[in-house]
């Protein structure tokens, strides 16, 4: 058997909220319960897709995408706003297929573009979307916290 037959690429559900407050917690260095992740899977509706990476049976990525809705466009554009693969099993195509997954859930819902922002450091992240068709933009990203 090929190592990447044992690779299942999936949207997420709450029934994965265990597996998705681990990956967070080694990704975002933070402690996130399954209920936490289970009351924010009601939150957020149809407007955030999650997948999961399972591999031999244990969960070792996952990837978060926004759906955003303007007046302004007639249709949905999509933002990926989280990717995680565990150390031990980067380099093996996972960042890559969940970025696909992701796509063709996107297609499926009639977004044309996916946007990614990430920090210019970050050469994994880099090597991952130019190796996925996505080109760098000339664009500056402000921020300020609410409240």
């Amino acid at each position: 058997m090929w190592a990447e037959e044992m690779l299942n690429i999936r949207i997420a559900t709450s029934d994965d909220a265990a597996a998705l407050a681990a990956l967070n917690d080694e990704f975002n260095a933070t402690v996130t319960t399954a209920e936490d992740v289970r009351r924010r899977f009601g939150q957020t509706g149809s407007r955030e897709l999650v997948c999961i990476a399972i591999k031999d049976e244990l969960a070792v990525g996952f990837a978060c995408a926004q759906v955003y809705h303007s007046i302004c466009y007639e249709r949905p554009a999509a933002e990926l706003t989280e990717i995680y693969v565990r150390s031990g099993y980067r380099s093996q195509g996972i960042g890559k297929a969940l970025v696909a997954h992701i796509e063709s859930d996107l297609i499926a819902r009639q977004v044309n573009e996916m946007r990614i922002e990430t920090n210019m450091a970050n050469e994994m992240a880099k090597k991952l979307y130019l190796s996925s068709g996505y080109i760098p933009l000339e664009h500056q990203i402000f921020a300020k916290k609410l409240g």
